[in-house]
């Protein structure tokens, strides 16, 4: 699991060399946050300081925890005017933030190691903990189901622009045309036709494996999430009003902006709620009422691309197509920052 880091940035007043009160809260890969201090530097009349930095597996988790409970002190996007008080309280509230993140890691390794055990049959009765875990569980995939509509609402709003609003949105970094290459290897075909070098290079395992099913029960957004219910009814309007032509893209890039932060905790509290119950099943095939778990040996086989390409390249790429493709990719445009199609 990937370690990343949230940072709190003050800004310093070159003429009275006390700190403005403005500070940036954010997210950040592990390492990353002086670099991010340069990048935010650049431009800024005021001296800027790393003042505290907390290492989490959950960074968005943190950072979205920290954002909901200093909503009435945010200046725009990721600044706060906080005081030294308040920065002190922030930052406490950062590291038990951060310390929480951590204590659901050995539950994600416990999970990892049980998919390589055999299943026993059993089916166990639910626990106090695995009930409340998967309620947990329920939240998270309504709020998820949630979002996916919304995201599928965004893209189709990019899909109807005319061929200037997208040159328009790009030249304002709402969001990048990226190409890319789609290589597709024709194996029936090359089987056909190789049928010797198919049978040489098709490779066979015995492991264990099983698909982990949560028995899900169906929750209204607006019931448990009346924030995220907010929300969706915003951006529901403001998509309408953009494909009117009535309202700016903009302005639903920056919504967009937060959706995905959204997406990215509800996913996080999706996993660890698994991971919970994934430990309290143990060996056995599943919950009662709550997810079923049969985990057995079997064989797969497999084409074994890389040394076929390897060895006999010439009748390997007989059966290779490439094709050229582009995909819109957005940008975080609402945090006044340029992104990469790499960003995090």
């Amino acid at each position: 699991m990937s370690i990343g880091e949230v940072y709190f940035i003050c800004e310093r007043d070159r003429s009275t060399g006390k700190l403005t009160g403005n500070v940036k809260i954010g997210k950040t890969g592990k390492g990353d946050s002086g670099n991010r201090l340069k990048q935010h530097q650049t431009g800024n009349p005021r001296d800027l300081e790393l003042h505290h930095v907390v290492e989490t597996p959950a960074p968005f988790w943190v950072e979205n925890g920290l954002h909901q409970r200093l909503n009435g002190l945010r200046v725009r996007a990721e600044w706060h005017r906080l005081d030294a008080r308040g920065l002190e309280d922030a930052t406490r509230l950062a590291e038990v933030l951060a310390s929480e993140s951590f204590e659901h890691i050995p539950y994600i390794e416990e999970q990892d190691r049980l998919r390589k055990r055999v299943s026993n049959g059993e089916t166990i009765e639910p626990t106090d903990a695995s009930t409340d875990w998967h309620m947990r569980l329920c939240k998270a995939k309504a709020q998820l189901d949630c979002i996916t509509k919304l995201q599928k609402m965004y893209k189709g709003v990019i899909g109807g622009m005319s061929t200037e609003e997208v040159e328009q949105a790009v030249l304002e970094d709402l969001f990048l045309i990226q190409y890319y290459t789609d290589t597709t290897f024709n194996e029936k075909g090359f089987k056909a036709k190789y049928s010797e070098l198919y049978t040489k290079y098709t490779r066979s395992e015995t492991e264990i494996g099983g698909s982990l099913t949560p028995k899900y029960i169906n929750l209204e957004t607006f019931e448990i999430d009346p924030g995220l219910q907010m929300f969706s009814d915003k951006f529901v309007a403001l998509c309408e009003k953009v494909s009117k032509q009535e309202a700016e893209f903009g302005d639903l890039s920056e919504l967009q902006s937060e959706l995905q932060s959204r997406e990215n905790v509800s996913k996080w509290e999706r996993d660890i709620s698994i991971a919970h119950l994934a430990s309290i099943c143990g060996v056995a095939s599943g919950i009662t009422n709550q997810l079923t778990w049969n985990r057995k040996e079997k064989t797969t086989t497999w084409l074994d691309k890389e040394e076929l390409e390897s060895d006999h390249s010439k009748e390997y790429h007989e059966f290779i197509t490439v094709e050229v493709k582009t995909r819109k990719i957005t940008t975080k445009r609402a945090r006044r920052t340029l992104a990469n199609a790499d960003a995090k």
